[in-house]
This record gives structure tokens, C-alpha cells and sequence, in this order.
């Protein structure tokens, strides 16, 4: 059993709510969501899109990212041959008229017994907090596709310098273009244990509150959605210059170990 919370916020400056969510039973692009919780048992699958400002109409390339994603793994498991079709399906609703170019990130996770897959594309994060005694280990699942980070992987950039704020921009994510074929995808699996806890994340909450701030505010005294209640009211104290979307998953109870081995 896993207990699932979500909360979004449209952000001052955005005119729209660009972020939509899937929480595993629907999908959801909401104003302001207050963080609100229910259960689920695994096999489920979560998602955050993030429609890119600067593309035509954002809303609707999010929105239809976690609605493709909602239909297309409840036939078949979470991998990129998925994604794959997943943008075959965006260009075919939106790459034509006014939404042709419409633009998306997207994070999505899937948990089958006590595996979870990874994919995303583009900077909406995926983090575990793996829950060891009173301890708390943060690790980021996801990777950036960002153009700093593709100059690094290239060797045409040190992680250690600092650079000027165009970089950070996107490089990679999903494009209401037929000819966008050939974007870059991470992919990783995860071993999930029981108390352990999957945030999944839009920039508007990395980007404002940064990783130190955000893991420096993980309590383990309050409950997920109080957790959740906590982050939002930092991102909101900063200003919300961005939308910002979250979903927090935490496993209760003894997990399956049929991936065991895996």
C-alpha cells in the first residue's frame, strides 16, 4: 500500500496553470491544489508534466502528456519504446494549428511489487528518500536535460564552473512535432522498502527552493501530507515566480519481494 499526495500551484507570474499531474487514478491541472492524499496499491504509475513557457499553449502539451500516460500504462509497463509512442500520440492530437510546437516536460514513475521505474524528459525530478532507521538518504533519480548538462556529458563543460543562465535552459523534452523525434531520455530502476519516499517534481520547486533548502526541510516527526504542506509553503514564501507541481508516494507495510533479484 502506498499513500499518495499531491499539490500544484498556478505561480504569480504565469497567466495559466502549465503543470498537470497524473496521481495515479486521474490527471489533474489545478490552479492551486492543497495538498490532498488518498491510497493506492501497487502496480500504479505517477506523473509531472510541465509545459515549456516559451512554446504555444503549454497547458495543453502537459495535460495531454499525463492523460497519453495514464491510458498507454494501464496496457503495458513504464520504458521508453512507451514514451516513444507516448510522443507519436502528442503530435497527432496537438502538432498542427495553434498547439503545433506546444512543448512539455515530463517525469513519470512506475511501481510494480517493490521496483519502481524512472523515466523522464526534460527537468522535472524524481527524488527517494530512502527511510533508514530515524535517518534520511535524498537521491535525485532523474537527470536534467538541460544544455549545461548535455555540454558536460560531452566533455565541452566543467560541472565545477559556473555559467551564465541561458545554459540551464532546456535542451531536451517532448515537442508537438513530428520532426522531434529525437529526444533524450533518462531511464533508471529503483528498489523501493517499506517507509521509503518518491517526490516527483516540476522546476517551480527545485529551481526556487534548490536541493540543500529542499532536503534541509524533510521532517520525518510529520506525516506525508504535512511534509508536502511544508515544501509548498517555502515555495509560496519565495515568491512563486513559476507553476509548481508535486507528488509525494510513500511505501507502508511490508513491500512484495518478487523483483528481489532484479
Amino acid at each position: 500500500m502506498f499513500e499518495i499526495v499531491t499539490t500544484s500551484h498556478r505561480g504569480k507570474r504565469p497567466s495559466t496553470q502549465q503543470d498537470a499531474l497524473f496521481d495515479g487514478v486521474c490527471c489533474v491541472q489545478s490552479a492551486d491544489l492543497v495538498p490532498n492524499s488518498h491510497l493506492i496499491h501497487a502496480p500504479f504509475t505517477v506523473a509531472v508534466a510541465d509545459g515549456v513557457s516559451v512554446s504555444v499553449q503549454p497547458h495543453r502539451a502537459s495535460l495531454t502528456a499525463v492523460t497519453l500516460l495514464q491510458k498507454l500504462c494501464a496496457q503495458s509497463e513504464l520504458n521508453p519504446k512507451l514514451i516513444r509512442a507516448l510522443h507519436v500520440q502528442l503530435c497527432e492530437q496537438l502538432a498542427k494549428g495553434q498547439t503545433y510546437g506546444s512543448s512539455t516536460t515530463l517525469v513519470a514513475a512506475q511501481i510494480v511489487d517493490n521496483l519502481c521505474t524512472i523515466i523522464n524528459v526534460g527537468d522535472s525530478r524524481a527524488y527517494l528518500i530512502n527511510s533508514i532507521n530515524s535517518n534520511r538518504q535524498w537521491t535525485q533519480l532523474s537527470r536534467d536535460h538541460t544544455i549545461i548538462n548535455g555540454l558536460i556529458d560531452r566533455g565541452e563543460a566543467s560541472p565545477d564552473t559556473e555559467y551564465a543562465g541561458i545554459y540551464y535552459g532546456l535542451e531536451h523534452c517532448l515537442v508537438a512535432d513530428f520532426e522531434e523525434f529525437e529526444f533524450a531520455m533518462h531511464h533508471t530502476k529503483q528498489r523501493i522498502n517499506a517507509g521509503d519516499t518518491l517526490l516527483l517534481c516540476s522546476d517551480g520547486v527545485h529551481d526556487e527552493l534548490g536541493d540543500e533548502y529542499l532536503f534541509s526541510l524533510l521532517d520525518s516527526r510529520l506525516t506525508l501530507i504535512e511534509q508536502a504542506q511544508v515544501w509548498r509553503d517555502a515555495v509560496l514564501r519565495t515568491g512563486a515566480s513559476d507553476n509548481f507541481s508535486m507528488i509525494l508516494a510513500r511505501a507502508g507495510g511490508a513491500l512484495s519481494q518478487s523483483n528481489q533479484g532484479v
